[in-house]
């Protein structure tokens, strides 16, 4: 099932994810934004977040001509 989530960029090398994800490393593409993103918390008027994030897409047919990620 194709999906996209927001997960903190230090999720990648952690060993579940490298299990989780092993032999199905094509279907998994990693977009880095050039920004770092910030929550919106209701009822503050800004929020500044202490963490930077991807955007981890797994199985996404629109994202297939991205480079592939690379366990090493």
């Amino acid at each position: 099932m194709p999906f996209i989530i927001i997960l903190p960029c230090f999720k990648i090398t952690t060993r579940y994810v490298r299990e989780l994800f092993r032999g199905k490393e094509r279907d998994l593409k990693v977009i880095v934004p050039q920004k770092r993103i910030n929550f919106v918390k209701p009822g503050l008027l800004k929020s500044k977040c202490s963490f930077d994030c991807f955007y981890y897409c797994f199985r996404n047919p629109a994202m297939e001509d991205l480079p592939n990620l690379n366990f090493a």
